[in-house]
């Protein structure tokens, strides 16, 4: 209130002139506030008038002889003017009005006041534009009329302005609103990606780990925490069950025994242990430097049931007849193979879609250790 007195009163005396916009740009308030403001309404508006009758006095004596002259016909066809550019800027004024609580969703209170205190003048304006009609001849009126008209429809130019300026920042607003929701969109989308990459991973951890326990489970005899003492407690129990004959032979050849290898040997007849001891010694006998581990060469030739005086063409044929042999169980057991048979040397197998193809190349893709590993998960 203080600050709009000092305003008018520095513009009385600054001889200028005196109007709301004048007024709210000097005191740095809004036109709103002052339209609520009844008491600085009346002064301004006061104010105002006079300073039109003032001016309009002054320049009486300057006007020429075609204003002093005016018709009535003339002065209504100003008055419609008016009338129809007042009309045209409330029609866009309340298009920019709705755009605004479109975007907002709602209306500010300040925005139904401003509405409210024009719709105050706009009825006061009709009433002095029917005034004017039933004026015959009166210059100074006219001019008055004339000013406040033309000065309602700078307001409303004004405002008009105002609102597109506030309908612009919105709208940047909003698309840089919509622009960052793309982008979280699209964040959302990668870590999606990224948990369903990491649920895959611990699917494939799970799966791993149930393998290995299964396959300790399998080879294991003896606790995780047993000890060094332990063990050889087991392997020297378990040399006691094996016979001193093959205990010697061992001994003797420097195979060095563990319990897997003891367990091993109590699976196999005794000509098949004697033939891979036999083809232990004969190896050793043709030179000691070409076997790197007599245990290892010993449990080959358990496993593949070499005999000694064989070539090696016939031990690697025994091998893969051996090998073959196991892997054929579990391969049709697992429903991969139906039938085999030998042409020319050389192993064929039925597929399940009824194809022959070579052992060698079937057996490339589907390995021992993969077709174990499934008969494992099926028991």
């Amino acid at each position: 209130m203080i600050r709009t007195e000092q305003a008018i009163q520095k513009l009385l005396k600054e001889k200028k002139s005196i109007n709301f916009g004048s007024v709210a740009q000097e005191a740095g308030v809004s036109r709103t506030w002052l339209y609520n403001q009844i008491e600085i309404r009346d002064k301004i508006e006061e104010l105002r008038n006079k300073d039109l009758v003032k001016k309009n006095q002054n320049s009486k004596t300057s006007k020429t002889l075609e204003t002093q002259t005016v018709t009535s016909t003339s002065k209504t066809s100003v008055v419609k003017e008016l009338e129809q550019r007042i009309k045209k800027l409330e029609t866009e004024n309340l298009v920019l009005r709705q755009h605004l609580e479109v975007v907002y969703g709602m209306s500010s209170e300040e925005l139904v006041r401003t509405v409210e205190v024009l719709q105050v003048e706009n009825g006061e304006l009709k009433r002095q534009i029917q005034e004017f009609s039933n004026i015959s001849d009166n210059t100074a009126v006219s001019d008055l009329i004339n000013r406040q008209l033309h000065e309602r429809i700078y307001t409303l130019e004004s405002e008009k302005a105002k609102l597109f300026i506030n309908y612009e920042q919105v709208t940047q607003q909003l698309g840089k609103l919509n622009t960052e929701l793309g982008n979280l969109d699209n964040l959302n989308s990668t870590n999606q990606k990224q948990a369903d990459e990491i649920k895959q991973l611990q699917a494939a951890l799970e799966s791993s780990q149930r393998e290995l326990r299964e396959y300790q489970q399998r080879f294991s005899t003896t606790h995780p925490q047993d000890n060094l003492i332990k063990e050889d407690k087991i392997i020297s129990n378990s040399n006691n069950a094996l016979k001193k004959e093959f205990q010697d032979k061992c001994s003797e050849l420097g195979i060095k025994l563990n319990k897997n290898l003891i367990y091993l040997i109590k699976s196999k007849t005794d000509e098949q242990v004697n033939n891979a001891l036999s083809v232990v010694k004969e190896r050793l006998d043709i030179g000691s430097k070409k076997v790197r581990s007599k245990a290892a060469l010993f449990r080959s030739a358990l496993e593949n049931d070499w005999s000694p005086n064989e070539s090696d063409a016939e031990r690697e044929a025994n091998t893969i007849k051996n090998t073959f042999s196991e892997w054929y169980e579990l391969a049709r057991d697992y429903g991969i193979v139906k039938q085999f048979k030998e042409e020319n040397g050389i192993i064929m197998v039925k597929d399940n879609t009824d194809r022959w193809v070579k052992y060698e190349d079937f057996s490339a893709k589907w390995t021992l250790e993969y077709v174990r590993r499934q008969q494992r998960h099926k028991k």
